[in-house]
């Protein structure tokens, strides 16, 4: 039997069209994760009264800015480490 990461890295797409991010290779979720860049800043440009709930538009910020940025990092991380294998 094969481990989980062996399997999931010989699926993954790296040319072409895919619409399911899961299949994508960690180079394509890196760019499809940067093309997403200006949906991210327009939601984080939402007023305040349109927040579906209580939280300080700062801390809404904080949050949603450091998953964005820990995504990138993560996707650029495991590309070149699947790079170099």
């Amino acid at each position: 039997m094969e481990n989980k990461e062996n399997r999931n890295s010989t699926n993954k797409v790296d040319q072409g069209q895919e619409f399911v991010y899961w299949n994508l290779s960690y180079k394509r979720k890196l760019i499809r994760t940067l093309w997403l860049s200006p949906l991210v800043l327009i939601v984080l440009i939402i007023p305040e009264p349109y927040l579906l709930f209580n939280l300080p538009k700062n801390i809404f910020f904080s949050i949603c800015l450091a998953a964005f940025l820990t995504q990138i990092i993560y996707n650029y991380y495991r590309w070149k480490k699947e790079e170099t294998q």
